[in-house]
C-alpha cells in the first residue's frame, strides 16, 4: 500500500493541488524556453526574472506569439508522453493493494450506525451496519464466532430475531436477557429429553369448516411429509394420516394434531363412524377441490 493510497482525503487532495501547480510551472518554463530558443534569443547570460516582463511586453507581437504556441505544443507533447509512459509502467501491487479503512471510510460505508449488526471494534468505537446488506461470518472451529459476534448481537438487537443453536449455548447466554428486555423468547427443541421446548401444531391452520378444503391440505401435507413408495398399491402413513387427520377435523371436539394422527393411524379406526363428507360444488372443483363421492373413515 502506498502511502498517497493511505493518506486522509484531505492530504489526498492537497498532493494532487501542489502536482497540479508544479505542472503547470514546468509547463510554463519548458513554453517560454522553446519560445526563446526560435526566437534567438536563448543565451547563457539571460536573467531568468526578466523573461516574463519581455515576455508580456512583446506579447502582441505575431513573431512572439508564433513562437509562443509552438513552445505550448512541444511543451504539451513531451508531457503527455511522459505521463504515457508513467502510467505504462505502473505495475500492481505484488501482494495487493488491501489495507483497513479508515474512519471516514467506514462513516461513509455506513459502519457506524447507532444500531444495527455489530461487526467489531475499531478505533475505539464499535463497527455497527444498519444497511440491507446480508452478513456472513466465516471461521474455523472454537475461534471465538460465537463469543464475539453472535453473542453480542443477541445482547444487542432490539427486535425479533430466529437463531439456529444447536447446542442451546446462546439460549443460555442471551435467553434471560431478552426475557427481561420484554422479549418474548421460545426455545423449540422437540428432541429434548426433558421435554421442555415450544410447541406448535402445523395442522392448527386447516378450516375445519369447509371439508373439501380440509382433504386438500391434509393431502398436501401428507405428500410433503411422507415420501412417496415404490410399492404397486401405494399404503402406509402417507395414506392413513390424512385420513384420520380428516376424521379427528370432523370431529369437533378433538383437535388436529401429528400426535393424533400418529396414533389413529397405528390403532384400529373408531367404531363408530364419522359423518360422511358431502360431495364438492362445481364451484369447490373449479377451486381445485377433491371431486369425489361422499366417503367416510375406512
Amino acid at each position: 500500500m502506498t502511502r498517497f493510497a493511505s493518506a486522509s482525503p484531505a492530504a489526498r487532495a492537497a498532493l494532487i493541488a501542489t502536482a497540479g501547480l508544479g505542472a503547470v510551472a514546468v509547463l510554463a518554463v519548458l513554453t517560454a524556453t522553446i519560445a526563446l530558443i526560435g526566437l534567438g534569443r536563448f543565451s547563457g547570460d539571460i536573467d531568468p526574472a526578466r523573461v516574463p516582463d519581455w515576455l508580456w511586453y512583446y506579447r502582441h507581437d505575431p513573431e512572439v506569439r508564433r513562437w509562443l504556441a509552438v513552445g505550448l505544443a512541444c511543451a504539451s507533447l513531451v508531457g503527455g508522453i511522459l505521463i504515457v509512459a508513467v502510467l505504462l509502467h505502473q505495475r500492481r501491487p505484488l501482494h495487493g493493494a488491501a489495507r483497513w479503512a479508515s474512519a471516514a471510510e467506514q462513516r461513509r460505508a455506513g459502519l457506524r450506525s447507532r444500531r444495527g449488526l455489530v461487526l467489531g471494534r475499531a478505533d475505539g468505537a464499535f463497527l455497527i451496519a444498519d444497511g440491507p446488506e446480508h452478513v456472513m461470518l466465516y471461521a474455523p472451529t472454537r475461534t471465538g464466532k460465537g463469543v464475539g459476534v453472535v453473542i453480542p448481537n443477541l445482547l444487542a438487537w432490539p427486535d425479533s430475531v430466529v437463531v439456529l443453536d444447536i447446542k442451546r449455548e446462546n439460549y443460555l447466554a442471551t435467553a434471560g436477557y431478552r426475557a427481561e428486555a420484554g422479549q418474548t423468547v421460545h426455545l423449540f427443541d422437540p428432541l429434548a429429553p426433558d421435554g421442555r421446548t415450544a410447541r406448535f401444531n402445523p395442522l392448527a391452520h386447516i378450516d375445519r369448516a369447509h371439508p373439501i378444503q380440509v382433504l386438500d391440505e391434509l393431502q398436501r401435507m401428507a405428500a410433503m411429509l411422507f415420501p412417496p413408495t415404490t410399492r404397486p398399491i401405494p399404503s402406509g402413513p402417507r395414506r392413513r394420516a390424512p385420513a384420520s387427520s380428516a376424521w379427528a377435523a370432523m370431529s369437533p371436539p378433538r383437535p388436529i394434531a401429528r400426535s393424533l394422527s400418529a396414533r389413529s393411524s397405528a390403532s384400529s379406526p373408531p367404531a363408530t363412524p364419522a359423518p360422511a363428507c358431502p360431495a364438492p360444488s362445481p364451484r369447490e372443483r373449479g377451486r381445485g377441490g377433491l371431486s369425489r363421492a361422499p366417503w367416510s373413515p375406512p
